[in-house]
């Protein structure tokens, strides 16, 4: 048995990296991210009652002090949780930190026919029998040309993007933490 084709290993893990993002996995980064904002919501919606607790004639019908500060710990408690999970770079944890470690330790299988194919299997706009396809074929060698710091003269199919990319995202995810 021979080593599995580029092109093959690349729809594996991209297939591996967008299920990082699915609704369907509770700790999907997709489902963090909601549970961060959905908090700083209830978080916010409590504090605006508790502004108006306060500017009310009746003091007496707002929230104790013991409370209020039960519940701001607790909310930057649970969103300082929610980002240290979410840069977490352990193998065993669906995370960003983790996403872009996997993404930089695969950069070699990021070959401008694998990006371009991988969505309708298409390379050369010329082959899309609409113009939608063109356009999308078209774009996508755009983008490409952009992260590859390549011209469209001399294109080809085993242009990488390019590995500045890797590390400007690096160093700006290092500059996050």
């Amino acid at each position: 048995m021979g080593k599995t084709p580029p092109f093959k290993r690349f729809q594996k893990q991209r297939k591996r990296w967008i299920s990082f993002f699915s609704k369907e996995d509770e700790n999907s980064i997709s489902n963090q991210i909601e549970l961060m904002f959905r908090d700083d919501a209830f978080f916010r919606l409590i504090n605006e009652i508790r502004g108006i607790r306060l500017e009310a004639k009746d003091k007496s019908k707002g929230l104790n002090g013991h409370l209020s500060e039960l519940l701001d710990r607790g909310y930057v408690v649970s969103q300082s949780t929610a980002i240290r999970c979410l840069i977490d770079k352990r193998s065993d944890v669906i995370s960003i930190g983790r996403l872009l470690d996997d993404l930089k330790e695969h950069q070699n299988l990021f070959t401008r026919i694998n990006y371009i194919t991988v969505e309708n299997g298409l390379y050369d706009p010329k082959d899309c029998t609409t113009d939608l396809n063109s356009c999308f074929c078209s774009a996508s060698h755009d983008t490409f040309d952009k992260l590859s710091s390549t011209l469209p003269g001399s294109r080809t199919p085993d242009d990488l993007i390019g590995g500045t990319v890797f590390t400007q995202v690096e160093i700006n995810w290092k500059k996050l933490n």
